[in-house]
């Protein structure tokens, strides 16, 4: 156990990671892509774990301004253009994002119901089914995206009932046959 001084050395170290991790983002091109969603994750954890209101908001603002650029067919833009490996980066981008929505249950929020989150979660367990639809809004063949199921793996984070966590358990059950 930590004593009251050192715990208050831990939240400043975090505290300070997290500070410096978001303002080495600032090049909005860099921002667009998968990687920043994964150290956002990282910093909006970092609130969480700290308490720290101001990072909480910034996590929130910087989760909504990600999913807000996903188009009307559940896509992000910027992984389509990774040609033959578009499916597999809209299931990299939904790994963070997804575990974010779930992080938010910490604070007592329901980023889960996101619409344009549920969207790509859909459109993801939709292209599993048939790889054909991103290879036809691509142009290219996909590339077979190895760990199988592991890229699917957040949908664990959903309740069983859930729509997508049951059609993701079918997907699993066809993939080991």
């Amino acid at each position: 156990h930590a004593t009251k001084e050192q715990d208050s050395r831990i939240k400043w170290w975090l505290t300070e990671a997290a500070r410096i991790q978001k303002n080495s983002w600032t090049d909005q091109k860099r921002r667009k892509n998968n990687i920043y969603v994964w150290a956002a994750v990282g910093i909006f954890q970092i609130g969480i774990m700290t308490n720290n209101q101001e990072i909480i908001n910034w996590g929130k603002q910087e989760f909504l301004e990600v999913l807000n650029n996903y188009d009307s067919r559940g896509f992000h833009p910027f992984e389509l253009e990774r040609n033959p490996r578009a499916y597999h980066y809209h299931l990299y981008m939904l790994q963070p994002l997804v575990y974010m929505a779930k992080l938010s249950e910490t604070i007592g929020e329901k980023w889960m119901d996101n619409p344009k989150l549920r969207l790509a979660m859909m459109t993801a367990a939709d292209v599993a089914d048939d790889i054909t639809i991103i290879e036809k809004i691509t142009g290219w063949k996909q590339t077979t995206t190895e760990g199988g199921s592991w890229w699917w793996g957040w949908y664990k984070l959903l309740p069983t009932d859930d729509p997508i966590y049951q059609r993701f358990e079918v997907i699993n059950q066809n993939d080991r046959r």
